[in-house]
């Protein structure tokens, strides 16, 4: 058992610390503190609870002396200190070793691994038919690409064949459904829905027997749109990267693929063939250029081909062969199809060629406008023109017994 001297320092310990807490206020304003005679103090001290108390040092008394006295410290920051970025403008990419580029082994695939990966659809399909012809057939990038354009117009072939097929039909049956337009004309400016329901009912059903189809017909364009832009992107991820061969995989006068071509033979070539196209009844074969307005013939004739010469001068030559490779093969397609030999054994509607009074009719009735302003020529200056008003009687009940209602006449 501990000492009796044990027990005395303890309560001397208790008894000093009460004493150090009761003189930390002023004497002006002084806290009331808790006597040692507290029911917790009283169980600490009883001589029969054996426990060793925890010591006190000097320090700590000193702390909670000038308690109030002191101000609290300020807590620490607890933000992380961020590094300073550089600026953005100090950042090129002229110090790039694309050396490594080259250490790439050509294989299926490789391109991917180079960073051009467009995932799953149109464009990666392009780029894994690319990759096998220059792979596993052995041929430079130039043939590649120009293979690849002629293998997807040779795919659309079907598509151009429906085309024609349906396009030579509505020529044949513009003289046809040009009354029926007039009809559909008449109504919309008398009013008359009935009328109008059953002239367009009319063209419908005619439209349907005869085999015309504006999905058939629009269909190639709108795919030849889509493969052609697919296949404009990556040839110009490719020329901009650019993948190792490309500068010397060329031919000729175009050596380089990545940059434009130096004589421009190659989009005045696409120009050219645009040119021929249009002239030759558009890729189908079946159009005809004379019964388009006058504006728009003057602008499929010569503004497209200037507008595409413009836009293929500034692609590296690489997108301008993909273009050139279409473009030719469009103006092949163009010549075969006007062939009567060919279309009947394709089994297609053979091409119809208007008369000049027809060709007249089905300018007007595509371009409503010139035919306003020559009715107009020959109306002369408008005068104006008296319409009395029509009055017609009903029964009221008002003893006046009939109300006149006064209705201006309906222009008919």
């Amino acid at each position: 058992m501990p000492s009796r001297g044990l027990h005395l320092a303890k309560r001397q310990g208790l008894s000093f610390t009460h004493a150090q807490c009761r003189n930390l206020s002023s004497s002006a304003s002084r806290i009331r503190t808790t006597r040692l005679s507290s029911p917790s103090l009283l169980t600490a001290a009883r001589p029969h609870s054996w426990r060793v108390a925890a010591p006190i040092s000097l320090s700590a008394i000193t702390a909670i002396r000038h308690a109030s006295t002191e101000s609290p410290a300020a807590p620490p920051s607890a933000a992380p200190q961020t590094p300073d970025l550089p600026n953005l403008d100090t950042i090129t990419l002229d110090n790039m070793d694309l050396s490594a580029l080259a250490d790439v082994p050509e294989k299926i695939g490789f391109l991917s691994e180079l960073g051009i990966n467009y995932g799953y659809g149109i464009t990666s399909t392009l780029q894994y038919l690319v990759e096998h012809l220059h792979i596993s057939a052995g041929l430079p990038w130039w043939a590649s690409i120009v293979t690849t354009g002629v293998l997807v117009r040779l795919i659309m072939v079907p598509l151009y064949i429906r085309s024609s097929d349906v396009t030579a039909k509505s020529q044949a049956m513009a003289p046809v459904l040009a009354p029926m337009m007039e009809k559909v004309k008449a109504a919309q400016k008398s009013g008359d829905r009935e009328a109008l329901m059953l002239a367009y009912q009319n063209m419908s059903m005619v439209r349907k027997r005869a085999g015309i189809s504006a999905v058939k017909q629009l269909m190639p364009v709108a795919a030849q749109g889509i493969l052609g832009f697919c296949g404009f992107r990556l040839c110009r991820a490719m020329a901009t990267l650019p993948v190792p061969g490309l500068e010397t995989g060329g031919f000729l006068w175009l050596s380089d693929l990545t940059v434009p071509d130096p004589f421009l033979v190659l989009p005045v070539a696409m120009a050219a063939s645009v040119h021929m196209m249009v002239r030759w009844g558009g890729e189908s074969g079946a159009n005809n250029t004379e019964a388009m307005a006058e504006g728009m013939r003057t602008m499929m004739l010569w503004g497209m081909p200037v507008i595409i010469a413009g836009v293929t001068g500034f692609q590296p030559g690489l997108v301008a062969l993909w273009f050139a490779s279409s473009g030719a093969m469009g103006m092949l397609q163009a010549i075969l199809l006007q062939r009567p030999a060919l279309r009947k054994a394709l089994g297609i509607a053979p091409l119809y060629k208007p008369s000049k009074e027809e060709v007249r009719t089905t300018n007007q009735f595509s371009n409503p406008f010139s035919r306003r302003t020559e009715e107009t020529e020959k109306a002369g200056p408008a005068r104006p023109v008296y319409q009395a008003p029509r009055q017609t009687g009903r029964p009221s009940t008002y003893k006046g017994g009939r109300v006149i209602d006064v209705r201006s006449h309906r222009s008919k």
